[in-house]
């Protein structure tokens, strides 16, 4: 397996550990939150139709192809990229506005790898 793989596996490692806190004792990792969006697709669509849920979801699959297709298409990778960073990024600054050290890492392994990953795809042209 090429090295790209690997930061593409860890990418999508990094993106199931996200880490959220809400309300007094409320607080999930993504990959438990997207257990109960899987569960609500099949149940109610209607409930879970959002950006911030849909388009994240997307760039896992995109990351997903990325990871197991034969051919070099970057605009695969690129592309599940750039629909999972927004949601980083916000998880990242609601970390720091509330000064929760625990949300605020929880976001930079996915920003650092998906920018060492663009790095070594922007290399290779």
């Amino acid at each position: 397996m090429s090295s790209q793989k690997w930061f593409i596996l860890a990418l999508l490692i990094a993106s199931g550990f996200g880490y959220l806190e809400w309300g007094q004792d409320q607080r999930a990792f993504f990959f438990e939150m997207e257990w109960t969006v899987f569960e609500k697709l099949l149940s109610n669509p209607s409930s879970v139709i959002h950006p911030l849920i849909i388009l994240p979801l997307l760039g896992q699959c995109f990351l997903l192809w990325a990871l197991f297709k034969s051919s070099n298409r970057n605009w695969v990778l690129k592309s599940g990229i750039y629909l999972l960073l927004p949601l980083f990024i916000l998880v990242f600054a609601i970390g720091l506005l509330r000064l929760h050290s625990a949300i605020v890492l929880s976001g930079l392994p996915f920003m650092l790898i998906a920018i060492m990953l663009l790095r070594s795809v922007r290399k290779k042209k």
